[in-house]
Order: C-alpha cells, then sequence, then structure tokens
C-alpha cells in the first residue's frame, strides 16, 4: 500500500483559536532537550506529578530505560531565572514510532508519554508550553499525527487528543478456569522461560501480524520489548512477567503475558 501524507496545519483545526500557533512562546519558559547530568531532575519532577518519589533504578535498568527514551526524545519545560539560571519544572518523552492504517499501511506518528509537571509549578503555563513543543515538534518531524499514552485523559481534549483505546487488567481463578468447548486445538502453547533477543523477535513477528490486520496499531520497538521483558518491574512490565507463546508448525502466531500471584 502506497500512502502519503501532509502534516496538517494544526493537529485539531477546531482548536487553533484556543491552543495558538504551535511554535515556542519567548518569555520566562522555555521548552528544550535535557542534558544527562539534568536527567534525574526531569525524572523527579514528573515522578513528583504522579504523587511518586524518584528512585534511581540499576545500573541494568537504567540502560534499558536510556535505550529506550534517549536523550534527543526527551524534553524538559524550564524557567529562566531572573540570575540567568533555570530551574527544570517537567518534562515529557517521544516514542518514534508507526501507526497501522486500514489495508495494512503504516505511517510515521510521534508517541507522547512520560508527561508532568511538578505540582509545585503547575498552573502557570508550563504544560501548555511542553504540549505546544510537541506538537510542533511532529509537524517538523513529517509526523501523520501525536499518539499520546496518558494515565490523566482529561488534561488533553483541548490539545486535540481523544480516547481511542483502553487496558484492561483479567484475573483468572485457575481451579474455577475451563476452555471453551470450541477452542481450536492445532497448535502447542509454551511458557518461554529463556529471556533475550529470539524471544523479543519472536513476541514482536506476532506483535507486527497483528497490527497489520488492524487499524490503530503501534509497531514496537527492540528497546522497548527488551524493557517489557527485564528483569525489573517498569511501567512497561518486567519483574515477574511470564510468556506463553502459541506455535503451530513452530511458527508462532500468538502469545500472553502474564503473571501468578502465590
Amino acid at each position: 500500500v502506497s500512502l502519503e501524507h501532509q502534516p496538517p496545519e494544526h493537529p485539531h483545526p477546531a482548536l487553533a483559536g484556543l491552543v495558538g500557533p504551535l511554535t515556542s512562546r519567548t518569555g520566562a519558559l522555555a521548552v528544550r532537550q535535557p542534558s544527562q547530568e539534568e536527567l534525574p531532575l526531569q525524572l523527579a519532577a514528573v515522578d513528583s506529578a504522579y504523587g511518586a518519589p524518584f528512585r534511581p533504578g540499576e545500573a541494568g535498568q537504567q540502560a534499558r530505560l536510556d535505550a529506550l527514551m534517549p536523550m534527543h526524545n526527551r524534553r524538559v519545560v524550564v524557567e529562566q531565572l531572573p540570575d540567568g539560571g533555570e530551574r527544570i519544572l517537567g518534562g515529557a518523552v517521544r516514542f518514534d514510532t508507526e501507526l497501522s492504517l486500514p489495508g495494512g499501511g503504516r505511517v510515521p506518528v510521534g508517541a507522547l508519554s512520560g508527561v508532568g509537571i511538578d505540582p509545585g509549578a503547575q498552573h502557570r503555563g508550563a504544560f501548555r508550553e511542553l504540549m505546544r513543543e510537541h506538537l510542533a515538534e511532529c509537524r517538523s518531524r513529517g509526523d501523520a499525527a501525536s499518539v499520546l499514552m496518558a494515565s490523566i485523559t482529561a488534561l488533553y481534549p483541548r490539545f486535540g487528543y481523544g480516547c481511542v483505546s483502553q487496558t484492561a487488567d483479567w484475573q483468572i481463578d485457575v481451579p474455577a478456569a475451563r476452555l471453551r468447548p470450541d477452542a481450536p486445538t492445532s497448535g502447542s502453547v509454551h511458557v518461554e522461560h529463556a529471556r533475550g533477543a529470539a524471544l523479543h523477535a519472536a513476541l514482536d513477528d506476532v506483535w507486527r501480524a497483528a497490527g497489520a490486520a488492524r487499524a490503530g496499531a503501534l509497531t514496537r520497538s527492540a528497546a522497548w520489548w527488551a524493557t517489557v521483558m527485564s528483569p525489573e518491574a517498569t511501567w512497561l512490565g518486567g519483574g515477574k512477567l511470564l510468556v506463553a507463546l502459541h506455535t503451530v508448525d513452530g511458527q508462532p502466531d500468538g502469545y500472553v503475558l502474564f503473571t501468578v500471584d502465590a
């Protein structure tokens, strides 16, 4: 499928008058890429927005998160101080990915997540400035859209976002569970204990095949899978997460990620 798109003048024309031109304002606030030394300050400001104290991860976990969220895709909003210094008020991270469309095509999108403003700095325009800069960057990169992964959806409709998908946690009472009588019996299911690139590639093949048949799926990078399957628990998964892989003639065609409550 051959696809072409022209980035719109505004991601949601009806809101153009509310949001204003998608350019950085001059004044006391600015949005920029943080330095490596500033990363703990960004994480602390964002974590405080969610009511969680910042705790640095161990070296392996931090390396995986750095690969998933490289510095060039991180942004901080800073306040210019009278003495010429700056104070980090919050930040966000962008994931470069592609979105599946009806017919099997894909277009580039900017996935936004990890947005947070320090509670002591809220209601001063920092969040608005951060969002304006992100949308402007999506336009300049030629993204077809900005896709938001958020926990507080009510904050974002004014910028043109709407809820299109949800997540659900399922708990199964194993002793009481039964297979459906019409469940397919072909293939086999294995719990995969070995972690590594081979398993990540198998999961990604299944994910991509499912996404090709369904509009609205995002591609996932190798760094994403490494974080999802990491030994340490993160907001994407990891930790005690187990994998059940379904194969037919040795080819994976489905999987389930789950945990067991002892």
